[in-house]
């Protein structure tokens, strides 16, 4: 608001209008530069047309900090590239995310948000697969999932029971991944997951950056998983019938749930019904296994 209102020349109240108060588009730029330098973020000189008031402008800035420490965390240092700590760093992880599309930072993110819905969360972690993207040897889903597999070795949690959540594409991993973990309170959370074709058709349906990912998957031969799996589809993905191809490799307890999203959706804009669903699948995992965990509202009441 300071920057706003000596840029102006008039004092500017949290509400006003920036060009109703009488700023032009030069006096625009210089408070977008002014407002990236002091803060040391990336404001583009145009942002004020779209944020006019103090308000509006501090909720952008918020939110790009906020992006800037997830990305700042996904980049940190950690065992093996692939793994990262996404959530709640000083707490021991309960939940494993292999987030869909081309499983990068964006994604990890995007998970992150609809992760922070959930009360009493302990530690998260995440597995990149951008690597694989751009490898010259395409690597077949048995090979991600040894590499992640041994990544958590690394990290100490070779046996520890998690939740791992398995979101489109690396749904297909994250099957592989528990299968082959052989931890029996291990449980899959699989999220619009669905094995895809090996033809080129299929493969033209996703998004180029996401090619090698998917052609990995199609030529994969799931084996038998025993453990309990929560299958989660948005409507559209309900209305392709994709959990029927599932449930030939499971025999575990096996619970299907959908919500009214899209597949675009369901994670980005619509992610309270899919955080609510999580929490109770978090809740159903930890009291399997007999975890105890402190919820703030419960010693209130």
């Amino acid at each position: 608001m300071t920057v706003l209102s000596s840029v102006v020349g008039n004092a500017m109240g949290v509400y006003d209008d920036f060009w109703q108060a009488g700023g032009d588009s030069l006096q625009a730029v210089d408070a977008a530069s002014q407002l990236a330098r002091n803060l040391s973020i990336r404001l583009p000189a145009t942002v004020l047309l779209k944020y006019p008031t103090a308000a509006q402008l501090a909720e952008r800035v918020r939110r790009l900090q906020q992006r800037r420490s997830f990305f700042g965390l996904l980049r940190s240092a950690t065992a093996t590239p692939c793994l990262v700590t996404a959530l709640n760093q000083h707490s021991s992880p309960e939940l494993a995310v292999l987030p869909g599309g081309s499983g990068g930072e964006a994604e990890m993110v995007a998970f992150v948000r609809l992760l922070q819905a959930i009360p009493a969360l302990e530690g998260v972690i995440g597995f990149r697969a951008t690597h694989f993207q751009h490898s010259d040897r395409l690597a077949s889903v048995e090979q991600i999932a040894g590499i992640y597999q041994d990544a958590l070795r690394h990290r100490g949690l070779a046996d520890q029971p998690l939740l791992f959540i398995g979101e489109c594409i690396a749904g297909v991993i994250a099957f592989e991944l528990v299968r082959r973990r052989c931890v029996e309170s291990d449980r899959l959370v699989l999220l619009d997951a669905r094995l895809p074709r090996a033809d080129g058709n299929d493969i033209r349906k996703y998004p180029r950056r996401c090619r090698n990912y998917v052609r990995a998957a199609g030529n994969y031969l799931p084996g038998i998983c025993h453990n309990d799996v929560d299958i989660i589809q948005s409507s559209e993905f309900a209305a392709r019938n994709s959990a029927k191809q599932w449930l030939l490799y499971l025999r575990g307890q096996v619970k299907n749930h959908v919500v009214a999203a899209t597949h675009d959706s369901y994670i980005r804009k619509d992610a309270q019904p899919i955080a609510a669903i999580l929490q109770e699948c978090l809740m159903q995992w930890r009291n399997k296994i007999g975890k105890a965990i402190h919820m703030p509202w419960r010693s209130a009441a």
